[in-house]
């Protein structure tokens, strides 16, 4: 985002990118947790013995995949991730080392 768009600040490319991803991921989880509701809702009626309860699992993995990708992942990138410019100062400088010509920054 940051080479593309032209976004200077890691942070705000960080929840730029991360309120892009908003929308999708929010709409995949919803259609099929909404597909598996009255799936999950028979629990206790005769034949859904098995289907019930794994509806109920992917139910909560939905949730808490979508938690993930929505809280989780852009904090770790926050905190973790480095900004374009530093990546490329480090690629910029392994190439040159590969080729021979040893640079000083």
């Amino acid at each position: 985002m940051q080479t593309h768009e032209g976004v200077t600040d890691f942070l705000t490319a960080v929840t730029t990118g991360a309120t892009e991803r908003l929308v999708p991921i929010l709409m995949t989880a919803l259609a099929a947790g909404l597909a598996l509701l009255p799936i999950a809702m028979s629990m206790g009626e005769a034949g859904s013995e098995i289907q019930a309860p794994m509806a109920l699992v992917i139910l909560f993995g939905l949730a808490s995949s979508t938690v993930l990708n929505m809280v989780v992942v852009p904090v770790q990138c926050s905190h973790f991730g480095r900004p374009v410019s530093v990546i490329g100062l480090a690629m910029d400088n392994s190439v040159a080392v590969r080729s021979g010509k040893e640079t000083t920054s």
